[in-house]
């Protein structure tokens, strides 16, 4: 169905593959490594724990992102109207650059 098995065509070489699929059958990630390149269940864990916070929380875990770490937004991350009822509001973010809003997770 995901195109995961191939013909043999070489007794001395490999590659290894890791298919994140999620409960909808959507190939999330693919990862291959090369026979001399153990693979690493960390990552792993960390590419699914990122993903499941994308998709619940609509926000994004950034690059060398670890969990508990502070999170990326999609987009501005509150309203002139929230900030004015809640002025503590801004205190949750910060700006890196003039694009990158992050949410503090700490």
């Amino acid at each position: 169905m995901y195109g995961m098995l191939h013909t043999s065509t070489s007794t001395s070489y490999c590659i290894k593959g890791v298919y994140i699929i999620d409960p909808g059958n959507i190939v999330r990630s693919i990862n291959s490594y090369l026979i001399e390149v153990g693979r690493n269940i960390l990552e792993i864990e960390r590419t699914i724990i990122a993903l499941q916070i994308a998709d619940n929380r609509k926000i994004l875990p950034p690059a060398n992102w670890e969990k508990g770490d502070d999170l990326l937004m999609k987009h501005y991350p509150y309203t002139d109207e929230e900030l004015t009822n809640n002025p503590e509001l801004e205190l949750d973010y910060y700006l890196v650059g003039d694009r990158l809003w992050f949410k503090k997770e700490k």
